[in-house]
């Protein structure tokens, strides 16, 4: 080789534009697909009324029967985590199930919203961000603006005309 031509591939090699045995893979490995946002909505229990921004639903199992409605009286299983999935709640360590009332004002919003349209034995997962749970203040052991993952298994629900 000439001197200049062997200058012109070491510098190439020595910036990284040509390494001898690193090809590019022959098969394309498809790119991972990104988590959605808290602000985004990725699906709604019932399509005729929206989830709130943020609120994410994800069913795990869909169940069998009616599905739940808004403001019924649900029991559920479930686990609470902080966004980190450090669990600060659970029905095990409670050691019984829960009876929430999706039409109380006690309740956190995105626990209300996004309950309805389970189905008996349905199992989901509920991201709620913080304005839908304890917002800025937060509630101990949930700091100020944390986002919530509630993971529901639905055992059973009645509405007040049953």
């Amino acid at each position: 080789m000439t001197r200049p031509l062997t200058a012109a591939l070491v510098g190439l090699i020595s910036i990284g534009l040509i390494v001898p045995g690193c090809e590019k893979p022959t098969e394309d490995v498809p790119a991972p697909v990104p988590a959605p946002t808290p602000d985004e909505v990725v699906t709604s229990p019932d399509p005729a009324t929206p989830l709130p921004e943020g609120l994410v639903v994800e069913d795990v199992e869909i169940g069998e029967g009616e599905a739940c409605p808004e403001g019924a009286l649900v029991t559920v299983e479930y686990v609470a985590m902080l966004s980190d999935r450090t669990v600060w709640d659970s029905t095990e360590k409670r050691k019984r199930s829960m009876e929430w009332d999706l039409s109380s004002p006690n309740l956190i919003t995105g626990l209300r919203r996004g309950v309805p349209g389970m189905r008996i034995g349905g199992r989901r997962t509920v991201i709620i961000p913080s304005e839908l749970a304890y917002g800025k203040t937060g509630r101990p052991p949930i700091p100020p603006n944390e986002n919530l993952i509630f993971e529901i298994t639905l055992l059973e629900w009645t509405t007040g005309s049953e």
